[in-house]
């Protein structure tokens, strides 16, 4: 049972990474030096942002369905309803912060060309 926690564990810190590079992806590939570069970088780095944002809210979701499915079955309610609006929460900030970054840099991208 401790090998699963762990797993779980990884799975959550996974998903705060994930979220990160979602967040710096654009800005790194926008930022570049080379410009000639720049036009093709911009809308994949964009598509690949939106794609990580998703996979790291996949991830949220495993990891409280494995709660839902660990508290329950034990009928401790109070950690999940201690948890899950945090949880919430952060799905909110990833899901804004990532929409606002792609659409700040792709109006960028469009007035530069």
């Amino acid at each position: 049972m401790v090998a699963i926690e762990s797993v779980y564990n990884l799975l959550l810190w996974g998903s705060f990474l994930i979220g990160l590079i979602a967040w710096l992806l654009p800005i790194i590939s926008f930022a570049s030096e080379n410009k000639a570069k720049h036009k093709k970088q911009v809308p994949f780095s964009i598509i690949t942002s939106f794609s990580l944002c998703s996979i790291a809210l996949f991830i949220s979701v495993l990891f409280t369905n494995h709660l839902v499915n660990e508290l329950v079955n034990n009928s401790h309610w109070t950690p999940l309803a201690d948890i899950y609006p945090g949880i919430v929460y952060a799905t909110f900030i990833l899901t804004t912060v990532t929409i606002a970054i792609n659409v700040i840099i792709w109006n960028i991208y469009n007035n530069k060309k």
